[in-house]
This record gives C-alpha cells, sequence and structure tokens, in this order.
C-alpha cells in the first residue's frame, strides 16, 4: 500500500489493488504512479469534484495534466478507481453544453428515448472516452462496486451486492 499526504495534510491511502484496477481502465497511466502521487501531495491546484470529491491537478507537459480525484472521509481519502485521468489542456474542463446539435444527433438521442424510459434505473450518468472506446454508465454516484464481471460480450456489469450499480461496454462505437 502506498501512503502519501494530501496538501492538506489529510493521509491518502492507494492499495496495490486499486492501481491495478486504474491503471487496468486507464492504460496511459501505466508507470505514472510517482506522479499520480506528486499529484497528490504537490498539486499546482485543487478543485471540488462530485459530493465531497475533491480533484488534485498537476501539469505534466506543455497542455496536458493530470487529474487525480480523492474520495472518502475527512478525515482520510482514497483515491476513486476511476478518478485518475491525463488530459490534454482542451479536455481539462468537460463540456456541459453544446453551442448547438445537428439534427441526425437529435434524431439519435430521440431513437434512444423509448429504451431509456423503459429501463428500472430512472437516473443515470453516462460518460463515453472516445479515445478507449469506452461507455460508461452509472446507476448509482458513486457506484462503489463490491464486484465486477466481464461477459463474452465485452460488456462488464458492475455490482454491490447481488444490485447492478453500473455497465461498462467496450469497443463501443462498433455496437
Amino acid at each position: 500500500m502506498h501512503m502519501c499526504t494530501s496538501v492538506r495534510g489529510v493521509p491518502i491511502r492507494l492499495t496495490a489493488e486499486r492501481w491495478m484496477h486504474i491503471v487496468e481502465a486507464r492504460d496511459e497511466l501505466a508507470g505514472r504512479l510517482p506522479d499520480v502521487l506528486d499529484a497528490v501531495e504537490r498539486p499546482d491546484w485543487v478543485t471540488k469534484g462530485y459530493r465531497d470529491a475533491l480533484v488534485a491537478w498537476k501539469g505534466l507537459a506543455k497542455r496536458r495534466y493530470l487529474a487525480v480525484e480523492l474520495q472518502g472521509e475527512r478525515k482520510t481519502r482514497r483515491i476513486h478507481r476511476n478518478g485518475v485521468r491525463c488530459l490534454k489542456a482542451e479536455e481539462e474542463k468537460p463540456r456541459m453544453a453544446l453551442e448547438q446539435l445537428r439534427k441526425k444527433d437529435l434524431n439519435s438521442i430521440l431513437s434512444a428515448v423509448p429504451t431509456l424510459v423503459r429501463m428500472p434505473e430512472k437516473c443515470m450518468w453516462v460518460d463515453y472516452d472516445s479515445d478507449a472506446d469506452v461507455l460508461y454508465i452509472a446507476f448509482q454516484r458513486p457506484q462503489r462496486a463490491t464486484d465486477s464481471e466481464l461477459r463474452d460480450d465485452g460488456v462488464i456489469l458492475h455490482r454491490r451486492g447481488k444490485r447492478i450499480v453500473g455497465v461498462t461496454i467496450l469497443d463501443a462505437s462498433e455496437r
């Protein structure tokens, strides 16, 4: 287990298992453990994340950043499994709104409506990573999955107990 202390003096723990999950989800982070720990201990800036999470930002190179999401209690925090990313400057802030929507994009959204309204979960968070061609769908935030199952069709089901809390779809654009 790796331990470090945030710039605010809060102990941060990162187990080998969690680091392995992070690298499995984000290949570009392989070999960057020292950078992640450095971003936590000496960030260039810190922003608020979802709920009580904090995001530590560190510049890596010209127009590239490392964002590390820290979750947990105020006395001790952990690095979130899906919360470590290498970003280009133009990806620094997620786009919260579109300036315009093409007609074909709107038609695609409208064609998905019948399926979406029949879903058992009425609240979903959707994120598409175009670099990895992976679609993430979360039914709870945070997911806090206790088990994940990789199916033969390239779909990963994330469970907490018997309940499915999220789905990851590999090679999403090819479906």
